[in-house]
């Protein structure tokens, strides 16, 4: 029996890669799924909940996004980010 799903509003399923900027450093990630108010990103790294870090990522060419996101926790092989 599959459960109902809780969440405020829809995620959509995407499939790209992205780079976080933690100071002097950019690392790759990837999106997994996208809503209005965030992202679940597969990232190799853990990082503080909280901490607020600069997301680029091309999702439909040439279509980019560039936004700060707070990092929000979901497991230790994925971020939220909001």
């Amino acid at each position: 029996m599959n459960k109902a799903e809780l969440r405020s509003e829809p995620r959509f399923p995407v499939s790209c890669r992205g780079t976080l900027r933690l100071g002097d450093n950019a690392v790759p990630c990837h999106i997994q799924n996208i809503c209005s108010r965030g992202f679940l990103i597969r990232f190799a790294e853990e990082l503080p909940v909280g901490r607020l870090v600069y997301l680029t990522c091309e999702l439909y060419p040439p279509q980019s996004i560039e936004c700060t996101v707070q990092v929000r926790p979901v497991n230790r092989d994925c971020l939220g980010a909001k």
